[in-house]
């Protein structure tokens, strides 16, 4: 069996879905599924448990709410080793056909993918929030006590651009001015965090400035949120799709 060729990109062919199924499943992988209920994103933790290249079947091991155990049921799932990342989509498939399988009460049978896009995390994943239905808003918080609101134009695990309309090239030429942010996310979720000016332009065009900010001391809670949202993003800018047979 030749070596997978994990860069960034999909992976389509069925046998290579299976290699990383199965080396997924031998270094245990952190895996988890995404579900989205009236606009929030949560993540919840499953474990891969094997794969049956004979089924097109792979199982995951963990508890699923009893919406998500429907056959037939679209789920989208990430899994992570070191700098690498992993999205796909699957439907929960039939109960399996071989008997001799002892599953555990929160085993689940899922169809494996027809396409699995990976990422290598060390490249930090920048999205663009201006393709969204509704703006992303953002405060901006000054050392001097004032509030300056605008709206998100991308963001990444590490940092995001923010777009404000008005001129602050002369109100922020001291970079230390600028104390926090608060992103409001469409599940009305919110990041509040330090941030850093790395850098301010003024689009005569659009007359506005825009700010390119880096996060400061993001907590493991805020860095997965934030994970959550940007896979969203990415699935929904660029939807995975799956071919059903019939």
């Amino acid at each position: 069996m030749t070596a997978l060729n994990l860069t960034d990109g999909n992976i389509t062919h069925r046998k290579e879905i299976i290699q990383l199924f199965q080396m997924a499943i031998a270094k245990e992988w952190q895996t988890s599924y995404l579900s989205v209920k009236k606009n929030h994103i949560t993540s919840h933790p499953v474990k891969l448990s094997s794969v049956n290249a004979h089924e097109g079947t792979f199982r995951v091991d963990g508890e699923l709410a009893e919406s998500e155990q429907k056959e037939g049921k679209l789920m989208m799932f990430r899994a992570e080793n070191g700098g690498l990342s992993v999205v796909f989509k699957s439907r929960m498939g039939k109960p399996s056909s071989d008997e001799n399988v002892i599953r555990s009460r929160y085993e689940h049978q899922v169809d494996l993918p027809y396409e699995v896009r990976c990422t290598q995390l060390r490249k930090t994943v920048r999205v663009n929030l201006e393709s969204l239905p509704e703006e992303v808003p953002v405060a901006l918080y000054l050392s001097v006590g004032e509030r300056i609101d605008g709206s998100v134009i991308d963001i990444s695990t590490s940092g995001a651009r923010f777009k404000v309309n008005r001129d602050l090239t002369e109100d922020l030429k001291n970079v230390q001015l600028l104390d926090f942010c608060r992103i409001c996310f469409p599940d009305e979720s919110f990041l509040q965090a330090e941030v850093q000016l790395m850098g301010i332009s003024f689009d005569h065009e659009y007359d506005a400035s825009i700010l390119r900010c880096q996060f400061v001391d993001t907590s493991s809670k805020d860095e997965e949120m934030l994970q959550n949202f940007i896979s969203y993003v990415q699935d929904q800018a660029e939807p995975i799709e799956l071919t059903i047979a019939n």
